[in-house]
């Protein structure tokens, strides 16, 4: 019976029982290749056996080495394949399996990662491990959360890319294992990315979870874990204390910062801004927890359904080929989502706790969608004039009316802004800043003229203003 073994790094020691056992009872044992340490010591128990390292010299890739090796085993009928590391691991163990299917008997071996872990026994402390090759590491979403082992480090651009990647993460400083079979070397880290020698099928890397508060760099989930901490028995009375009601004003004010951040196109200041979003929304979650109302895992889950549902032109057989269709296919969904009848509920449902003006511009879009909307931006503009005139009209009389009509001059500015594809919001508060701006200036020229601002005639402070207004053209040029 055809038979493929998993011998791991090569080593004696390596070999399972069962899988010692195999090879000892064996009629014709095949070594992947002679260039390990069970060669020798099969040779010196008497165990007779063949290499595929004429194979490995005669193909011109793998593939076609894969398929020499099945074309030799067909003629092999009592034949042990020994491979490296655990079977399941080996892409030859796979194109065997593939060929040979249920007819071959399987005695799985220690991967090379579990053989790595295996040496470095009694030295990590952080829990279960995550298995790499040197080659998937690269790409690997690694956030030391877990020990990690990191095998088949054959190179040493290999070895300095996984340095490279571990260092974003650990302290230059940390010890780091190299394991080669059964010998293992302590180094710091640094020392990994400065190593030439030693690099071969057998070499793995072995790094620990770092503690906390010596990463490097810190992964969302360890966002999750310091609230959590924060929020312990033992924690900070300040984040113990706090409610969903406490911090919705924060939030408020973390969200405004966001867009202060980007409208100053500032990438450094906006990376710490959404931090305090971020921050926000864990906890958030950190209570909703505590009260069984809601977990991360539950928002993350929410809003990845969202996200798939929502694309059906990317997830599923809808057809968006513009950005606007892709908004129109949005509001169909989101409102089939929410079971809204009608286009007064999807109003209904816009937050009244948006800014005015951004809440008046989505109202308007809803109507806007069914096609109750002026044909170009003229209607709106001779709207907002005959609101501007019905508010001029209340002027003498002031009071509750004066507001309303206010209200709908306000209301037809924004519907004219929309249809100019301006924000309201983003216009009004980019005029509140050049009118601070050209204050402040004024200001300076009142002091540079030895002048009291408050003192001075609103003509003159209109001259100032003026002036101001022509240094910043000034500035512009």
């Amino acid at each position: 019976m055809r038979q493929i073994i998993g011998i791991g790094t090569g080593e004696l020691d390596s070999l399972t029982l069962a899988a010692y056992q195999a090879v000892l009872e064996a009629g014709n044992v095949i070594l992947q290749t002679v260039e390990i340490p069970l060669a020798e010591a099969l040779t010196e128990k008497g165990v007779r056996f063949q290499t595929l390292d004429g194979f490995y010299e005669e193909a011109e890739d793998f593939a076609d080495f894969h398929e020499r090796v099945c074309e030799f085993l067909a003629g092999q009928e009592d034949a042990a394949l020994l491979v490296m590391g655990g079977v399941y691991e080996s892409t030859l163990a796979q194109a065997v399996l593939a060929q040979f299917g249920p007819q071959i008997r399987v005695i799985p071996g220690l991967s090379f990662g579990e053989e790595a872990l295996s040496r470095c026994a009694g030295r990590l402390t952080g829990g279960p491990a995550r298995f790499y090759t040197g080659t998937e590491f690269r790409e690997a979403r690694y956030q030391a959360e877990s020990p990690v082992v990191i095998t088949e480090v054959d190179t040493p651009y290999k070895a300095a890319d996984a340095a490279l990647k571990l260092m974003e993460w650990l302290p230059e400083e940390q010890e780091i294992y190299l394991v080669r079979g059964a010998e293992v070397e302590a180094m710091p880290l640094a020392a990994l990315f400065r190593r030439q020698e030693g690099w071969d099928y057998r070499a793995s890397v072995v790094a620990d979870k770092p503690v906390l508060l010596k990463k490097q760099s810190y992964s969302f989930y360890d966002l999750v874990d310091i609230i959590a901490a924060l929020r312990s028995e033992n924690g900070c009375p300040w984040d113990k204390a706090q409610t969903h009601e406490s911090l919705r004003k924060t939030m408020i004010e973390e969200a405004y910062e966001v867009v202060d951040a980007i409208d100053a196109a500032d990438p450094y200041m906006l990376e710490e801004e959404l931090g305090d979003v971020l921050l926000q929304a864990v906890l958030h979650a950190q209570i909703g927890g505590e009260f069984s109302e809601f977990t991360m895992d539950g928002v993350t889950t929410g809003i990845c359904r969202k996200m798939i549902h929502r694309h059906a032109h990317i997830f599923g057989t809808d057809v968006c080929d513009t950005p606007e269709e892709v908004l129109t296919n949005w509001e169909k969904i989101k409102r089939e989502e929410k079971g809204q009848q009608s286009v007064s509920e999807a109003m209904e449902a816009v937050p009244k706790g948006m800014s005015p003006l951004m809440r008046a511009a989505k109202i308007q879009k809803k109507a806007a969608n069914t096609g109750f909307d002026f044909p170009d931006w003229k209607g709106a503009y001779e709207k907002v004039r005959e609101e501007l005139e019905e508010a001029v009209r209340e002027l003498p009389g002031g009071g509750e009316t004066l507001e309303k009509e206010s209200g709908d001059l306000l209301f037809a500015v924004v519907n004219l802004l929309r249809l100019w594809k301006v924000d309201g919001d983003t216009a009004l508060n980019q005029a509140t800043k050049k009118f601070m701006a050209r204050f402040a200036r004024m200001e300076e020229l009142a002091r540079e003229k030895g002048l009291d601002l408050e003192k001075m005639p609103i003509e003159s402070q209109e001259n100032l203003y003026q002036k101001a207004k022509s240094l910043e053209k000034f500035c512009k040029q």
